[in-house]
């Protein structure tokens, strides 16, 4: 049986709001280890075995108000959550950020 012009819409429609779905539930599942990756990929000269749950990360050498806005960035583009630069300089680990994170991904 061929399919009417109406139907394959439909049926179309339906899988791309099933995608959006899957896209949303993906985005909305986080956790450390994904994050600690991710804010991890934003230093250039810091090793990635160096950072982990407890890092303070403003006081790695590298840290700067650039890198900052870099990790602002990631995190918005990432997990679609705006935090503020007062937010991460106050976070003081990367946990202090996931959490912060994670509490808006909810």
């Amino acid at each position: 049986m061929r399919k009417s012009i109406r139907e394959t819409y439909l049926s179309a429609t339906k899988c791309l709001k099933e995608l959006r779905l899957l896209i949303t539930i993906n985005n909305l599942v986080m956790d450390i280890k994904e994050f600690i990756e991710n804010f991890a990929a934003e230093f250039e000269m810091t090793e990635p075995e160096e950072f982990n749950e407890e890092t303070q990360y403003r006081e790695l050498e590298e840290w700067d108000s650039l890198l900052g806005l870099s990790i602002i960035g990631m995190i918005n583009n990432t997990y679609g959550v705006k935090v503020t630069g007062e937010e991460v300089k106050n976070a003081g680990t990367i946990m202090g950020l996931y959490k912060i994170v994670e509490s808006r991904v909810k």
